[in-house]
């Protein structure tokens, strides 16, 4: 495993010299240590370290923590403070600047080593949430639903593309505001009050450039894993140019009308009593065609080589389906096909799993068969189609972060899952742990790695691990 690199950031030789030492006994790499804050930003970029200790006081016009504000915002480099000064102004700035870390001079060896292990683990962790979060967001601005998000207070703090486009204000302007701000609300008590709990309204905008615009509102409160109230997801639809506004409970029937050719559906889906109450939901729909029909996960990409469907329905309780593997053939074969699951039980970690290796719609065990039509529908459109409720169930997941640097490997034409593996061996993830985080076999891990090694012309996980860290800088 690549050992970690280290900044030091020191004006007083004798000390950086030391640290350099007790660093590199401790088993980092201490490539360069430095004076001023405009030397390590001149020699960051060529020496790309994992962390960075900063002393605050530099010689120089910058500061320690002016440094280390732009380190963090434009390498996305955790940096530690290493500094004598502790009171309590300079705590508060340094703390402003987002730091993984303070030790206050003289300090221990071991002090050393645990705070940097703490502030890595931290960062790494923070990386997962922040990438995580960008590829919901990403797949909820391909939602056909306009969706918002409130806190607790009522303050708005996500907003879909469908959104921005129908109130036309865009993430800045909607975050700059509560949700009382934009639409016309009865607030009675607290915002608690009106949405702790499902709410189905008809009102009507307020804002400048939409006033009095009828909305027709769906609501669905947000709770963390203690059950304490914190936001609420929104969906809504508004008025069209001639005033009239589709209601979003009946929105669902109109959607199951059918214009235009015929929609190809499979079904993959165990055991044959299943299988059946599914076909019979579809087949009674005009404009769908079932063309095949499989308990049998082994029979799944014959089926899509053959029929190349527009829609798969696949019921995740198949003995021996491997679900990733289906997606990634779908990808690399180049069929349109897309994938509808449909969950006989949730789990937050992996829905946001397929959703983001390519299931475009998922439904549930309490899911009404009239939502199967319109995910179908949805989904042969173009867009995702999930239940509120579900939207409800992973929304907590997400954190809102400033957009991480992009991982640059398009070249070696790797696939999503292959880069996706390559991330988390480069984090020291053993095939055991790579199968139990993205829910697929050690075989598929071991298939996957003879793959990425090929494409990028390297022979073990250290040669890749180098590799993929040196493209993704």
């Amino acid at each position: 495993m690549q050992k970690t690199r280290v900044m030091v950031v020191e004006d007083e030789s004798i000390v950086a010299k030391n640290i350099q030492t007790r660093l590199k006994q401790l088993g980092y790499i201490v490539p360069v240590t430095v004076s001023s804050g405009e030397e390590a930003l001149e020699k960051i970029e060529s020496v790309r370290p994992h962390i960075v200790l900063m002393d605050v006081v530099l010689d120089g016009e910058m500061d320690g923590i002016q440094t280390a504000e732009v380190i963090y915002n434009k390498y996305r480099t955790p940096v530690v403070y290493l500094t004598a000064y502790a009171d309590d102004e300079t705590l508060e700035r340094a703390k402003r600047s987002t730091p993984f870390g303070y030790i206050v001079k003289p300090f221990e060896v071991k002090e050393l080593k645990s705070v940097i292990e703490i502030a890595l683990n931290s960062y790494n962790k923070l990386s997962e949430l922040r990438e995580t979060s960008e590829r919901l967001e990403s797949s909820f601005n391909t939602l056909e639903s306009c969706i918002l998000i409130i806190d607790n207070k009522g303050k708005i703090t996500f907003a879909n593309k469908q959104s921005e486009m129908a109130l036309g204000l865009d993430k800045e302007a909607l975050f700059a505001n509560d949700l009382d701000k934009i639409v016309k609300i009865p607030y009675e008590n607290s915002v608690e009050d009106i949405y702790s709990k499902n709410n189905h309204m008809h009102t009507e905008l307020i804002t400048i450039n939409k006033p009095n615009v009828p909305i027709c509102i769906d609501s669905s409160p947000i709770h963390n894993d203690k059950g304490a109230f914190i936001g609420c997801l929104i969906k809504f639809q508004i008025a069209s140019e001639n005033g009239v506004v589709a209601c979003t409970k009946t929105n669902q029937a109109g959607s199951n009308r059918h214009t235009g050719a015929a929609i190809s559906v499979g079904i993959l889906a165990s055991p044959r009593l299943v299988l059946e109450g599914i076909r019979n939901i579809v087949e009674k729909q005009d404009g769908f065609n079932i063309v095949f029909e499989e308990t049998e996960a082994s029979s799944l990409i014959d089926q899509i080589k053959r029929n190349e469907p527009d829609i798969i329905c696949i019921e995740n309780n198949v003995p021996d389906l491997d679900l990733n593997t289906a997606l990634e053939y779908i990808e690399n074969s180049g069929y349109s096909s897309k994938v509808i699951l449909l969950l006989n039980k949730f789990n937050n970690a992996f829905l946001i799993n397929t959703l983001t290796s390519g299931v475009r719609g998922c439904l549930t065990s309490t899911s009404e068969s009239t939502q199967l039509v319109e995910a179908i529908r949805t989904v042969h459109n173009g867009n995702i189609w999930l239940e509120i409720d579900t939207l409800n169930q992973i929304l907590p997941k997400m954190v809102t972060q400033t957009k991480k640097k992009k991982y640059s490997l398009g070249s070696h034409n790797l696939t999503r899952r292959e880069e996706e593996i390559a991330r988390l061996i480069l984090r020291g993830n053993s095939n055991k742990k790579i199968a139990s985080k993205l829910y697929i076999t050690e075989k598929t891990v071991k298939t996957h790695l003879t793959k990425i090694f090929k494409k990028l012309g390297t022979n073990n996980r250290l040669e890749l691990a180098v590799k993929f860290n040196t493209a993704a800088q």
